[in-house]
């Protein structure tokens, strides 16, 4: 080959190298842009279709790519929007615009002191948008939450109208012996949230581990509940209607005996007790009873269903605003509630209003000023109610239905101790409150581009406060007992007056230092804040009785005899540093370090300050490079934390470093002219040493989403150790003390527990359908608590779950006398046949408090779970919530496990009772003894209080705009709906929520309502 061929062919060579490296080289560039308001994307991920080049956009949403050549496919991705594979066709710039996905307002998260892309959260947070609270249409917004929200436990015991907040709101359980109530924050400033008008609501995110909560320090153990209310939106003004109306009735209610089967029953329990003994009520009695021959001698009155109503009325009407420009926008609402009781008298009514502005003072300055509150007015009548024992339901529970008649033949009360319920409800006066809660807050949020890029400044100032007052005016009725020769009457005491009110401010000021950049991969996020809060409130009451007419209802208007006032005040006030970083490498590497460096004046001056760290790390797997050529994964990220937090909220008495003295009876001195003295007492030795609880916190978790959201999950495991609890030394130390022993932070608990998240959504032509479920376990024992030395293992509290519930063992019930023959003994007490068997547990033959032991499970749920599931098509909509809990008991006492006591009535379930004739009964031997011992807790009174709900169901329809009418609705939708619809229970005397013991409590309820939604 000659010389000139031999340069030739290397040529042609360096050419097709140089051309392949040239094409491998190409570039391509773009800009990634919200397609609806045309933003830009900071962090959009773009690959080659098959390939393992990849980039990111930048702060200005602007990508860069080398690709091989010009008609290869990207395919872009965005949390919280749709994926999209765009071929390139030859072009060297592709501009992108993303359509967000339905679930795009989660892909958001409020978390403490600021905001987070899901995708970059390493704690473990939980959120509910307000669109999904506003659909369970609870009274109360605490009562929204459980069974939407993974980590939320808590029990409905109560459904009083103003009155139906759970006992506890937990976050994960239970963690220490004193208070578990987690800190909730109403746009970042500590604020009840109870009576909210859910159409306020933007969000609702839910704190849990101790990276996400540090840095609230002295209280976040317990976690935290951020509500996030509306923001305005630019644009013309539009209104929005949500209204709707309908009854409630109680879902569950307990049922007694009428006056036959009463009587019935009462004479087989006076034989069962002597068997030779006259029955009671005789055969003509049993007669009369039966037939309601003689209504005003042998009466058989309901008195349940004659208090409670059929149904009662229960609406809600909102109506919001929002609007401006780009540089001023608003949110404005009101909204009106109203609910009656289910007995006359009883109304709970309310407005809420809100007014959130948003103005841009300059091109780097915003003002955001926030106005909220509630007026509320509750009115009941002049007796108590639900919740305290001798109001009308106790009264109502316990008497038998042949005690009196409703009224008597000329038309009077009867009664045979003064008191009627019935009359209790219209005669017996009146219970007014009065609840006016304000809330302001303004916030000036200035950026320091022009300095250092990236950093900003916010000052927050908040002052809330409110005024509540009552006025309870209690009038006495005449009531007459029937007797022989007629009617006699009953003495009825003279009318009282008891007023007063209390008001309160609360004020909040916090300083913010913000930088957030990005550099390259590199994302940066400091936050640097000082927190200070401070409360003041004040007290004034009056009381005078014996009024000498019901005419004039003021304090003035009654003598001087009978006469008492009050009045207090209080303060109260913490502060504190707080700090964060987070640290995000090309989305796949994730850190985040916070602290929180507060203290409250609660505590010794030496011992207010804490230090309370908390540490996540995550790795999104999704986002690497072996992972990335696999479409269907959206994000795949495994994440860790570990943190300390405290809790000051230790015990109801302030100041328990000084010893505290308190009033005691008067003292005369004087001899022939005697004057009392009021005396003074020390109280109970004071701790200087008394600090907050600490709480050490672990969580690990998974979150995961595949084929833009067709499927996700998140899991949790997490554990936490709770310690210097305050607890007493009063089992360890003997009363021959002396003194009464102060508090310690000497307790100890342990939790631990799991959370899942499940979520599907999927869409077949015009059908779209989604099922989400969560599901919530949590477990906790008492680690250390002072106990009496010596106690055998099974009567020892430690190692038990708090709430644990103690009595006897049961074996059943007494069938033989052979079988109470060999039975251990009973201290003061002969058994009889169908009477409760315990277990000797420490086999010293008898059966006394040494027999006592763990039963059962606790009060509070250990499982909670949740299922929603809903779909659309052609307008039509529906929303379904199946709720439940399991994993504790209730506990069965006063009628529900001793019939007739102290004359009492008696249930339907007592007809099931133990009889030679039926043996294998669920209820013992009746009896007439009020101090049977079958009344004492023992695990035969245990239910399993586990229970299945139809929480909610929504059936809604919007009309087509081609039938409403143009340029004047934007959307209308009716809707049916519902709560509380079906419950499955093994408990079927009362509700599976209701309290243990007695049925003093107010229904839970069941409601049917009709809605429209309007927006114009």
């Amino acid at each position: 080959m000659s010389k000139s061929m031999k340069y030739t062919l290397l040529g042609l060579v360096c050419c097709l190298l140089f051309c392949q490296r040239t094409v491998a080289q190409e570039t391509v560039t773009g800009k990634v842009t919200d397609a609806a308001s045309g933003e830009p994307l900071v962090g959009a991920t773009i690959t080659v279709v098959g390939e393992d080049a990849s980039t990111t956009t930048n702060e200005e949403g602007v990508y860069t790519l080398t690709v091989r050549s010009f008609d290869v496919s990207l395919l872009v991705r965005y949390i919280g929007y749709n994926s999209q594979e765009v071929a390139l066709g030859g072009k060297k710039m592709l501009d992108i615009a993303m359509v967000a996905s339905d679930s795009a307002l989660e892909e958001v998260v409020v978390i403490g002191y600021g905001t987070q892309a899901k995708q970059d959260v390493t704690g473990s947070v939980s959120a509910v948008k307000g669109d999904e609270i506003v659909r369970s249409n609870a009274p109360n917004l605490a009562n929204a939450l459980v069974g939407r929200l993974p980590g939320i436990v808590a029990v409905q015991r109560n459904a009083e109208p103003g009155d139906d907040s759970p006992d506890e709101l937990l976050i994960r359980g239970r963690s220490t012996l004193n208070n578990n109530a987690p800190l909730i924050l109403v746009d970042g400033i500590p604020r009840d949230f109870s009576q909210i008008d859910p159409n306020e609501i933007e969000s609702l995110s839910v704190l849990k581990d101790a990276s996400a909560t540090a840095v609230y320090g002295i209280r976040g153990a317990n976690g935290v509940i951020l509500v996030t209310t509306k923001r305005g939106k630019t644009g013309k003004p539009s209104f929005t209607y949500n209204g709707y109306a309908g009854i409630q009735n109680p879902s569950q209610v307990p049922k007694y005996l009428n006056s036959y089967d009463f009587a019935r029953l009462y004479n087989e329990a006076a034989l069962n007790d002597n068997p030779d003994a006259t029955p009671p009520y005789s055969a003509e009695d049993l007669q009369k009873y039966r037939d309601h021959s003689s209504p005003y001698t042998h009466p058989d009155v309901d008195w349940y269903n004659a208090v409670i109503k059929p149904d009662a009325l229960q609406q809600r009407h909102s109506l919001s605003s929002t609007g401006g420009s780009e540089h001023l926008n608003y949110f404005l609402l009101l909204g009106y509630f109203d609910q009656q009781g289910m007995y006359r008298s009883v109304n709970f009514s309310k407005y809420n209003f809100r007014a959130n502005i948003n103005a841009d003072l300059s091109n780097t300055t915003k003002l955001t000023v926030g106005l909220g509150g509630e007026l509320g007015d509750w009115r009941h009548p002049g007796v108590v109610t639900s919740r305290e024992d001798g109001g009308i339901f106790s009264t109502t529970t316990y008497l038998p239905p042949n005690a009196f008649p409703i009224k008597n033949e000329d038309g009077s009360w009867a009664s045979l101790w003064g008191t009627n319920p019935v009359a209790d409800l219209t005669e017996a006066g009146y219970r007014k409150n009065g609840a006016r809660n304000i809330q302001t807050s303004f916030t000036i949020d200035q950026k320091f581009d022009f300095w250092v890029k990236g950093l900003s400044a916010k000052v927050i100032y908040a002052y809330d406060f409110g005024f509540n007052n009552y006025k309870n005016w209690y009038t006495p009725y005449q009531t007459f007992i029937p007797t022989g020769d007629g009617l006699e009457e009953i003495g009825v005491p003279l009318p009282s007056l008891d007023e007063g009110f209390d008001q309160y401010n609360n004020r909040t000021f916090e300083t913010h230092i913000n930088y957030n950049r990005t550099f390259g991969k590199h994302e940066l996020g400091i936050l640097a804040l000082y927190t200070q809060f401070a409360s003041y409130s004040n007290s004034l009451s009056g009381y005078r009785s014996d009024f000498p007419s019901k005419a004039l209802d003021q304090l003035f208007a009654g003598p001087r005899t009978n006469i008492n006032n009050y009045g207090g005040a209080s303060e109260s006030g913490r502060e504190g540093v707080v700090g964060r970083i987070n640290y995000n490498y090309d989305q796949r590497y994730l850190v985040e370090a916070s602290f929180g460096y507060n203290g409250s004046e609660n505590f010794a001056p030496s011992r207010r300050y804490g230090f309370f760290p908390g540490f996540s790390l995550g790795w999104n797997m999704a986002n690497e490079a072996f992972l990335k050529r696999i479409d269907y994964i959206d994000m795949l990220k495994i994440r860790g934390s570990y943190g300390e937090v405290g809790n000051d909220l230790v015990s109801d008495r302030r100041f328990l470093y000084r010893q505290p003295v308190y009033y005691g009876s008067d003292y005369v001195f004087g001899g022939s002219s005697p004057t009392p003295v009021q005396s003074l007492y020390i109280g109970e030795l004071a701790n200087p040493y008394v600090t907050w609880e600490r709480a050490r916190k672990t969580n690990f978790g998974v979150d995961a989403s595949f084929k833009g959201g067709f499927f996700g999950f998140r899991t949790d495991v997490f554990f936490e150790q709770r310690a210097n609890i305050l607890a007493m030394r009063n089992q360890s130390v003997p009363v021959t003390f002396g003194a009464s022993l102060p508090v310690e932070n000497i307790a100890r608990v342990r939790n631990h527990g799991v959370e899942v998240e499940l979520r599907h959504d999927h869409t077949i032509g015009a059908f779209n359908y989604f099922v989400n479920a969560n599901y919530t376990f949590t477990r906790n024992k008492i680690a250390f608590i002072d106990e009496p030395a010596n106690i055998p293992a099974y009567r020892q509290r430690t190692g038990k779950p708090m709430g644990q519930f103690f009595g006897y063992v049961s074996e059943g019930l007494y069938q033989t006398q052979e079988e109470i023959d060999n039975s251990p003994k009973i201290v003061g007490v002969e058994p009889r046949l169908g009477d409760i068997r315990y277990k000797d547990l420490n086999g010293d033959n008898v059966i006394n408090s040494n027999d006592i032991s763990a039963i059962g499970k606790s009060d509070i749920p250990e499982s909670i779970f949740g299922i929603t599931l809903g779909g659309s098509y052609k307008g039509f909509d529906l929303n379904v919530l199946l709720q439940g809990a399991g994993g504790y008991n209730v506990n069965f006492q006063g009628e529900a496990t001793l019939e007739f006591i102290y004359g009492s009535s008696a249930m339907e379930h007592h007809l099931d009772r133990w009889t030679p004739e039926n043996p294998n009964a669920s209820y013992p031997r009746l009896s007439l003894d009020q101090y049977n011992y079958k009344q004492e807790t023992s695990s035969f009174w245990l239910q399993d209080a586990a229970y299945l709900r139809l929480k909610n169901a929504e059936l809604g329809y919007t009309f087509p705009k081609s039938l409403i009418p143009e340029n004047v609705l934007k959307r209308l939708r009716i809707y049916l709906t519902g709560t509380n619809l079906l419950t499955w229970s093994k408990v079927k005397i009362f509700d599976p929520e209701a309290p243990s013991g007695a049925p003093y409590f107010y229904p839970i309820q069941k409601t049917m309502m009709v809605g429209l939604n309007v927006e114009f």
